[in-house]
């Protein structure tokens, strides 16, 4: 039996604990860290994206990952959406919409990143473990 880790867990329980470097200089959450601006985390909220080929296409198409309930939904069902989609037009020249996991600050509601849930677990696994954070406020003693 596999343990669940961080890749199991909802996108709801993981957006407690998630902390991304914010690049809005106007951040009024990073005024908390004063002059250091090289790891200026903030927290963020998690929601699902499409995330095309080719932009200009204007594909919009996640699979309704982006309408499921963030408290059933995980970043392994993402992946396994992301490979399945991938398989399925392996074959033909068409672009398909993959689905990413957005970070947006909690104060400015900037996009802090994108990350993209498309190759392995284990690959999913580091993405998630460099922004989530099991206590929030170490972090900003750490840069204090």
């Amino acid at each position: 039996r596999r343990q669940a880790g961080i890749i199991d867990m909802s996108l709801a329980d993981l957006e407690k604990n998630v902390m991304a470097v914010c690049n809005n200089k106007r951040c009024k959450g990073r005024k908390d860290y004063g002059n250091v601006t090289d790891n200026a985390r903030q927290p963020c909220t998690l929601s699902v994206k499409p995330h095309t080929i080719d932009a200009a296409n204007g594909l919009d198409l996640d699979g309704g990952l982006s309408n499921r309930d963030k408290t059933t939904l995980t970043p392994r069902d993402i992946l396994h959406y992301n490979l399945g989609l991938a398989q399925n037009t392996a074959d033909d020249d068409s672009d398909y919409a993959r689905a990413v996991i957005r970070l947006n600050c909690r104060n400015c509601k900037s996009i802090a990143m994108d990350m993209l849930a498309e190759d392995t677990s284990q690959a999913l696994h580091l993405q998630i473990r460099n922004v989530y954070c099991h206590d929030i406020q170490f972090l900003k003693l750490l840069y204090q």
